[in-house]
């Protein structure tokens, strides 16, 4: 555990939106990538394509589900804890006014 506690206001503000931005992104590329795997089929058929479409319906849970709430949980929790952090140093501020 660290003795020091730090925190950059406008810096994790910062890193929460590219985090927003990039989860935003990440989930717009899976979009279209999904939609070519999927139309795949209509003009390459054959033992490949079908390890491929395998191997890739594996990962698509992955990528459609478990990465965005993963990286949606992180956000969520920096967010909270910068608006906690912020709200208990303006109590503790207003408490020695």
């Amino acid at each position: 555990m660290a003795n020091i506690l730090y925190l950059d206001r406008q810096g994790l503000e910062s890193d929460i939106k590219t985090m927003r931005d990039g989860l935003d992104a990440f989930n717009a590329a899976v979009r279209m990538i999904n939609s070519g795997v999927d139309a795949a089929p209509e003009h390459w058929q054959g033992a490949t394509q079908t390890a491929y479409m395998d191997r890739y319906n594996e990962l698509r849970t992955a990528l459609t589900k478990d990465v965005p709430d993963s990286v949606q949980g992180m956000i969520d929790f920096m967010q909270q804890f910068l608006n906690s952090m912020m709200e208990g140093d303006e109590s503790g501020a207003s408490g020695l006014r």
